[in-house]
C-alpha cells in the first residue's frame, strides 16, 4: 500500500516576493549606501590632509586658548580644554535658567488667555500671537544688537536697580553664592524642611480657627529671614577680614613714604 506524498503548501509566499523580506533587503541596502558614502567622504578627507599637512589631532586641545570668558575668572593661558568645559557649563546654566523661566512665563500667559478680564486676555492672545513661530536666533541677535548694544549703559554707567543687578552693555549681572556646595545645599535642604514645618503649622492653625493658611508667605518670609542672615554672617566676617587686614596696608605705605622721603634725603 503506497504511502501519501506531502503536498507542498500553496499558500507560502516565496522570499523574493515576501513584503517583509524585500523591506528588509532595501533598508539594509540603503544602510550600505550611506556606510559606503560615509567611508569615500572620510578617506577623501584624510588623503587631501595628508597631501596639504594640516594636522587632524586633538593636540590642539593642550595649546593656550588666547581669548576671554565673560564672566569667568579663567586665564587666556588655559588650555583649549577648559574654554570647551567652561563654555559646556555656561550653555548648561543658561539652558536651565531659560527652561525655569519659560515654564514660569508660559504658565502666567496660559493662565492669563483664559481670565475673564479682557485686558489681561487680550495682552496675553497680543504676546502669544506676536512670539508665536518667530525663530530663536531672530530674538537673540534683536537682543544682542538692539538692546545690549544700543539700550544698555557703558560698564563705568552701569545701572543697579535696588542694588540686586548690575546692567550694562557687557550683560546683566546678579549675586550668586559664594563658598562651599555643601553649605549651599544645607541652606536649600533647611529652607525646605521649614516650608514643610510651616505648611503644617498653618493647616493646624486652620483647622482649629479657620484662618487662612497663607503657608507660602510665612515660608517665604523665614526662608528669606534665613538666607538674609546667613549672609549678614558672611559680610560681618568679610568686614572683619578687611579690618584685620588694613594695619599691615597702612604700615606699608607709611614705610614706602618714609622710604622715599630718605631717598629724596
Amino acid at each position: 500500500m503506497t504511502q501519501p506524498q506531502p503536498v507542498a503548501d500553496a499558500g507560502r509566499v516565496p522570499l523574493w516576493r515576501d513584503a517583509r523580506v524585500l523591506q528588509w533587503v532595501f533598508q539594509l541596502l540603503v544602510l550600505a549606501a550611506v556606510a559606503a558614502v560615509i567611508i569615500w567622504l572620510f578617506g577623501n578627507y584624510a588623503s587631501n590632509a595628508d597631501r596639504q599637512n594640516i594636522p587632524t589631532s586633538f593636540d590642539f586641545l593642550d595649546n593656550p586658548m588666547s581669548f576671554e570668558i565673560t564672566g569667568n575668572d579663567l586665564s587666556q593661558r588655559a588650555p583649549v580644554r577648559d574654554a570647551f568645559v567652561q563654555g559646556f557649563l555656561n550653555t548648561l546654566r543658561v539652558s536651565v535658567a531659560g527652561i525655569v523661566l519659560a515654564t514660569v512665563l508660559g504658565t502666567i500667559i496660559g493662565i492669563g488667555r483664559l481670565s475673564r478680564n479682557w485686558l489681561v486676555r487680550t495682552l496675553s492672545a497680543a504676546y502669544v500671537e506676536a512670539v508665536r513661530n518667530v525663530p530663536l536666533p531672530l530674538f537673540v541677535i534683536f537682543g544682542a544688537l538692539a538692546v545690549v548694544l544700543g539700550i544698555f549703559p557703558r560698564i563705568q554707567e552701569a545701572w543697579e536697580p535696588l542694588g540686586l543687578m548690575v546692567i550694562s552693555n557687557r550683560g546683566i549681572a546678579v549675586p550668586w553664592f559664594e563658598g562651599s556646595a555643601l553649605r549651599l545645599l544645607g541652606i536649600v535642604a533647611l529652607a525646605v524642611v521649614v516650608a514643610v514645618a510651616v505648611a503644617r503649622w498653618r493647616r493646624h492653625v486652620n483647622e482649629r480657627t479657620g484662618a487662612l493658611p497663607r503657608s507660602g508667605l510665612w515660608a517665604s518670609g523665614l526662608r528669606c529671614s534665613c538666607w538674609s542672615a546667613d549672609g549678614s554672617q558672611r559680610a560681618s566676617r568679610s568686614r572683619c577680614r578687611r579690618s584685620t587686614d588694613a594695619p599691615p596696608a597702612a604700615a606699608s605705605a607709611s614705610t614706602r613714604r618714609s622710604s622715599r622721603s630718605s631717598w629724596r634725603s
